[in-house]
């Protein structure tokens, strides 16, 4: 018997038997434990409290100019603005017909350099509008109404939202 021992192969036999024991010891112990436990943590406020406004250019003729989009904090942490959209919902008076403005397909408002590469954020209790991106807004010719209502004194109402 101690002649088999001390052959190679039966050396490499013997370890690779006993790194299986070892392991199948190991496969048993973690797979029959048991146990419990609990933890707790705290979440900040998931509501957004930010306010979107929007600034529109006076136009003195038809076509695009380009309008900021600011916002405000009234939350007690930073907010982070990872997009933000603008609609127009109406621009109807006497003089300045629905659909009088528009703003580009999807409304994406084109974020400032800061809040894209550096991840700005909206700081807490921010009462001052801070600019946060821009949006192209066109005043379009509707060749069969009237629109002098429009030029320069034309309002389109908004809805801004942000993610």
């Amino acid at each position: 018997m101690s002649r088999i021992l001390k052959s190679r192969r039966a050396k490499v036999l013997v370890g690779v038997m006993a790194t299986m024991a070892v392991a199948a010891v190991a496969a048993f112990a973690y797979f029959s434990t048991t146990g419990t436990g609990q933890g707790s943590g705290d979440v900040t406020a998931s509501v957004k409290v930010l306010g979107l406004t929007i600034t529109q250019p006076a136009f003195d003729k038809f076509g695009s100019q380009t309008a900021t989009v600011y916002a405000t904090n009234s939350g007690d942490s930073a907010e982070r603005i990872a997009g933000a959209t603008v609609v127009v919902t109406s621009t109807a008076t006497a003089t300045c017909a629905n659909g009088s403005f528009s703003v580009p397909v999807g409304g994406a408002v084109t974020l400032a350099p800061a809040f894209v590469t550096a991840h700005q954020e909206v700081p807490a209790n921010t009462t001052t509008p801070m600019a946060i991106g821009t949006i192209s807004v066109t005043l379009n010719d509707l060749t069969d109404t009237n629109q002098d209502g429009c030029i320069n004194t034309g309002t389109a109402h908004y809805e801004l939202s942000s993610n």
